[in-house]
């Protein structure tokens, strides 16, 4: 069998069994907020006992993933298998329930903000789930008297609800960041662009700005997998957008990098990652100022015209609409206020880097603000790949790959605006 495709499979394999769990307690969650009686209390109790259980044998679940000889033939691919490794460790049946059990007794700030559960993709039905325990347990009423808390009532007691909450929520985590992982073992670094026939100069360029990235990602779950309650001071959303930010990045490494072999499977996965992204980038635009939406909107209708000079174009909108978003997100009134260190200005100006420590400026965690600076930096590198490779007359890019830029950029936005919109700035 030809190894790539066996990896592959060895991928989807365990890419398949954490979605099987998450699927079925997605179901069960789903079920549960419908049901206004208790007639099938026994059943799902017992649903839910059986679950809890089955998330103990997917650990570990990097058990099924090819072993080195595959894995490690590309140093990108290495990197994105230690932060495997330590999404996995942090997914312990240990540590998810320690983190079950501080869930259900102390309750972080973000889930009692709506911003941050509506931001959610619309299968995270056990956050929600979460969510209403905590609603029930700060209003100090039976649970059976408050609307919200129907998911829970008699039919599953909290601690169960929120043990599961983590269970779904960390196999998610796992399952995407293996996805990214089986995007990056394709390629060997030396090859980063060697499909779109960028010159040397914007390899190594392209190499070293995703390699950064790639790096400062294992790093942040490493330094949650060492503490893991700390994974619980940050929003969910933005939690959940990590992982896809890296797999979006590692698509468009494989997409302009190796001829594309579409597996019907991992595509399934990518297009929920797209029209998930896409989906919430229309809520998060609006959010944060409508009049960016048709910025967006134009750059869309652009890509999807005859012009030949489309990507070009494109690229562009899509680096002024960073810009904006950016500079919605860190007001430089409000920028200046919070710090007057000199290394954050430039001719009076914020730098980026002073915009994206805003941004993160309620996330107290090194390598999380890190990772931000070199996700967006390796975006951007991407961004120009695009722009500024289009000068001919006929563009080089196949649609695959523009759209896997399309994909990069929405998810980069979205992560941005998760990181770093308040309510109280509206």
């Amino acid at each position: 069998m030809n190894k790539p495709i066996e990896a592959i499979g060895s991928y989807l394999k365990s890419i398949n069994t954490l979605s099987s769990f998450s699927d079925k307690t997605e179901m069960l969650a789903n079920q549960l907020s419908e049901l206004k009686g208790s007639i099938y209390s026994p059943n799902l109790t017992s649903l839910a006992d059986s679950l809890l259980v089955e998330y103990k044998s997917l650990n570990p679940i990097v058990d099924l993933l090819p072993k080195g000889e595959v894995s490690f033939a590309s140093s990108l691919a290495g990197i994105a298998r230690e932060a495997n490794l330590a999404i996995s460790g942090l997914a312990s049946n240990e540590n998810a329930l320690g983190l079950g059990s501080i869930l259900c007794e102390n309750p972080p700030s973000w889930l009692k903000d709506a911003s941050s559960l509506e931001s959610l993709r619309p299968s995270s039905g056990w956050a929600k789930s979460a969510a209403q325990v905590v609603e029930a347990i700060n209003s100090g009423a039976e649970f059976e008297s408050v609307e919200a808390s129907r998911v829970v009532s008699t039919f599953i007691d909290q601690a169960k609800a929120c043990t599961l909450t983590i269970e779904s929520n960390l196999s998610d985590i796992l399952r995407t960041s293996i996805l990214a992982e089986s995007s990056l073992s394709e390629l060997k670094s030396d090859m980063l662009g060697a499909h779109i026939g960028v010159d040397r100069a914007t390899q190594l360029a392209l190499r070293d700005s995703f390699k950064a990235m790639s790096e400062s990602y294992s790093e942040f779950f490493k330094s949650i997998q060492a503490t893991p309650s700390s994974i619980l001071d940050y929003p969910h959303s933005v939690i959940l957008r990590s992982p896809i930010e890296y797999y979006t990045g590692a698509e468009l490494c494989r997409v302009i990098s190796v001829p594309d072999q579409p597996f019907t499977e991992r595509e399934l996965f990518s297009n929920e990652i797209i029209i998930d992204n896409r989906l919430a980038l229309e809520r998060n635009l609006q959010k944060i100022d409508p009049e960016l939406v048709p910025l967006w909107d134009g750059a869309n209708q652009t890509l999807a015209s005859d012009n030949v000079d489309k990507v070009r174009h494109f690229s562009t909108s899509v680096r002024e609409l960073m810009t904006h978003v950016l500079h919605r997100l860190s007001p430089d009134k409000d920028l200046k206020s919070w710090s007057s260190d000199p290394g954050y200005y430039k001719d009076g100006r914020p730098t980026r880097e002073a915009r994206l420590m805003y941004v993160c400026r309620d996330i107290n965690m090194g390598p999380f603000k890190e990772f931000v600076k070199k996700d967006v930096a390796a975006t951007i590198e991407f961004i120009n790949l695009f722009q500024e490779g289009t000068h001919t007359i006929k563009p080089s890019f196949t649609e695959s790959q523009v759209l896997a830029l399309k994909a990069r950029a929405e998810s980069t936005l979205n992560f941005l605006i998760e990181i770093g919109w308040k309510d109280t700035e509206n």
